[in-house]
Parts: structure tokens; C-alpha cells; sequence
């Protein structure tokens, strides 16, 4: 997986920054892992301890792609409150950088 240069330039580096460094060590290492494709998926493990590559929820092979598309009801659910805390946490982001407050 490749970042070009154009979305390279939509992506917000300084906010990353200071979001990575708020982190400690054992919130830093599952970001990073996922940053440089490392995460611990089902296919992962059973790369490396010959565990079984299928998703809990799903029975599928799960690798970085299908963590994010897995279509069980469990998964779904999981993803829409994802989403709706990173909205909420931006939201009050946004709104503190603009009333001049600190990050």
C-alpha cells in the first residue's frame, strides 16, 4: 500500500503528529503496527504460529482488507461506533482549534 503524492498532500501530518506523540507505548504500538501493515490479523498469526486464518465472526480468511469490510453484524456494529467516536473526538477538535484553544 502506497501513499501518493496527492493524497499525501490532503493529509492533515502536524495533527497526526501530535496525536501519535499524546500516545503512550501501549496505545503507540498497535498504531504503528497498523501504520506499517503489521497488524495481528487471523492470516498474520497463522503465518507465523500456524494458528487458523479465519475471521471469528465471519469464517472468512481475515487480512488487513477484510478486518475493514467483514460484513458480520458483530463487525458492523463495531465499525458504526468506531466511526461515531472519531467523529465525536474531531468534532470537539475542530471546534477547540477554532475558538483558539489548545489541541
Amino acid at each position: 500500500m502506497c501513499i501518493t503524492r496527492a493524497k499525501d498532500a490532503t493529509i492533515a501530518w502536524d495533527l497526526f503528529l501530535d496525536s501519535i506523540n499524546q500516545l503512550n507505548l501501549a496505545k503507540l504500538v498497535p498504531v504503528l503496527k497498523f501504520i506499517n501493515n503489521e497488524w495481528g490479523t487471523a492470516t498474520r498469526m497463522h503465518k507465523y504460529f500456524n494458528s487458523n486464518p479465519k475471521c471469528p465472526m465471519c469464517d472468512l480468511e481475515e487480512n488487513m482488507e477484510h478486518v475493514f469490510s467483514c460484513n458480520s453484524t458483530t463487525a458492523k456494529k463495531t465499525r458504526h461506533e468506531a466511526l461515531k467516536l472519531i467523529k465525536r473526538v474531531l468534532s470537539k477538535t475542530i471546534k477547540t482549534s477554532h475558538s483558539g484553544g489548545a489541541l
